[in-house]
């Protein structure tokens, strides 16, 4: 819903004013309900909340406003903590083959093909000639 609502407010779709109160309605009591799951895209962006509240009544713009104040705040308190850090590894021995190396595969495999398509043909023309040749 944050999404839709972000490209109506940057003018790339032009829904009626009935579709665009449905959308931020439903975006609000989805975050009041189930609280708001914050990416820079939708709790950081000032602009689209700013949109969102225009589009609803006043009680509902202030659910929606401190829930996305509380999940901040929770934000906030989480990268305070000091601790372990996750970190992507990446173990050879599960995945022999990167993502690199199966490209250059498929590409030996689609040039063997098509050398036995081109000696296949080559072939054939070579018979057909032949057959002509003798009779």
């Amino acid at each position: 819903t944050a999404v839709m609502l972000e490209t109506v407010r940057k003018g790339y779709w032009e829904p009626s004013t009935e579709i665009q109160q449905r959308i931020a309605k439903l975006h609000a009591e989805l975050v009041r309900d189930f609280e708001a799951g914050c990416s820079g895209f939708v709790c950081d962006n000032s602009l689209l909340r700013d949109f969102i509240s225009s589009k609803l009544e006043v009680s509902l713009s202030e659910d929606l406003n401190q829930a996305v104040a509380q999940a901040l705040n929770a934000q906030e308190q989480t990268e305070a903590i000091e601790g372990m850090e996750l970190s992507k590894t990446e173990d050879r021995e599960t995945s022999p083959v990167s993502s690199d190396d199966s490209t250059t595969n498929d590409e030996s495999n689609n040039l063997i093909w098509l050398l036995v398509i081109i000696i296949i043909f080559f072939i054939y023309v070579g018979f057909t000639r032949f057959r002509k040749g003798s009779q």
